[in-house]
């Protein structure tokens, strides 16, 4: 099933479904990033002008990488242009401009995904608040906010049969906006930066990478699943790999259009993982020739979690793996960050990452036989202050 956002212009939403996202919780609750920060791709303080916090990824910092085949030189010149470019589409606190651009993006949806949006991400937050709450605490709540959710649950229901949507497109919709919205400033981080990062970052993607290069060999190919604008790019490269030998997809083509930019030589396609890659109904050449068993070596940095279904995901990866394959999980600060974020924002991370033992069970549905090499660390343990999450699969048959 493909999807693609439509950006014609807003038309006049229905009254009823205007009055719909006021009434059915009480409340009205537009989509809102809490705190737009990828551990990998960069977040910017709410206050401070972008090149204020160009320093590193996941948050600047003073400690940083010394790897001097990753850190590029960067012209004074080139660092007024962009920041420039960066005033000028998103004014000098880029957190509130991305929220800008995000609001624009969706005010610009049809009025039917428009309406779906909105009851998504309320009944996501409503399931949530459930989740919290011993059957006794939902006993208590209001009959009034009980009736409510389950109206707006039909009437998505209604949405999805109507216009043939499904929870996945929904959830791309919000990733494809937000991560369209943000690229050019995360992107622009790490052209100031010279692809400088935090020191605790790199030694954690640069282990991952370099089970993925080991995997590679002088010959092979790896898929950087979620790629962004390429941050893993140079930890590759640094790693041994050619460019030719990295492919990366994602679905913002924002962020595509950035990779391109930053990383040439590297094959980079935007496209929905899921439901798209790999199939013959992309017009490129490329697309065409993908068949299964593709690689030697798939990662997911940083990006896993941003799926709606993780465990799909890796059921396709597993696909595209060779025989004796590597899959690798990687997430700098570890699934307890990620608990953190779906606690926070369960519209844009539906749950955490795979604990070892959750691992373990979700290997026996992928497809052929894989087997856990590598297993996670345990949330908040010393070990995943040291590693982050890294999980490594091999595909053994």
């Amino acid at each position: 099933m493909t999807r693609v956002l439509q950006t014609s212009t807003l038309s006049i939403l229905p009254l009823a479904v205007c009055l719909l996202a006021r009434t059915t919780f009480g409340f009205q609750q537009n989509f809102k990033l809490p705190n737009l920060h990828h551990p990998v791709h960069g977040s910017t303080p709410l206050s401070a002008p972008l090149w204020l916090a160009a320093k590193g990824f996941g948050g600047g910092g003073s400690s940083t990488s010394n790897n001097n085949k990753t850190k590029k030189k960067v012209k004074k010149s080139d660092v007024k242009k962009t920041q420039q470019k960066i005033l000028k589409k998103y004014g000098s606190n880029v957190a509130e401009g991305t929220q800008r651009r995000v609001d624009a993006a969706l005010a610009k949806l049809p009025p039917h995904l428009y309406m779906a949006t909105q009851l998504y991400q309320q009944l996501l937050k409503w399931d949530q608040r459930l989740a919290n709450m011993s059957v006794l605490q939902q006993a208590q709540l209001p009959q009034v906010e009980m009736e409510g959710a389950q109206r707006a649950r039909d009437e998505l229901t209604k949405v999805y049969d109507e216009y043939d949507l499904d929870e996945h497109d929904l959830h791309n919709i919000f990733q494809q906006i937000t991560w369209d919205a943000s690229a050019d400033a995360k992107a622009a981080r790490a052209i100031i930066a010279g692809g400088e990062m935090a020191a605790p970052m790199a030694r954690k993607i640069d282990a991952a990478c370099q089970i993925v290069a080991a995997a590679v060999g002088k010959d092979g190919h790896c898929l950087d699943v979620g790629c962004g604008y390429g941050v893993l790019v140079p930890h590759l490269e640094q790693a041994g790999l050619e460019s030719s030998q990295i492919h990366g997809i994602d679905l913002s083509q924002e962020m595509i259009k950035n990779a391109r930019q930053l990383h040439r030589g590297v094959d980079f396609q935007a496209t929905d993982f899921l439901n798209e890659y790999g199939t013959t109904n992309d017009d490129t050449d490329e697309q065409e020739q993908l068949q299964p068993s593709q690689f030697e070596s798939i990662i997911f940095c940083a990006a896993l979690h941003d799926f709606s279904d993780m465990t799909s995901a890796l059921q396709k990866a597993s696909t595209l793996l060779k025989l004796n394959g590597k899959l690798v999980i990687s997430h700098p600060q570890g699934a307890s960050h990620v608990t953190r974020q779906s606690n926070a924002n369960p519209v844009m991370v539906k749950r955490s990452l795979y604990t070892a033992q959750e691992l373990h069970s979700v290997v026996k549905e992928l497809p052929g036989k894989m087997t856990v090499e590598l297993e996670p660390a345990t949330p908040n343990s010393p070990e995943e202050d040291k590693v982050g999450y890294l999980a490594v699969l091999t595909k053994v048959e």
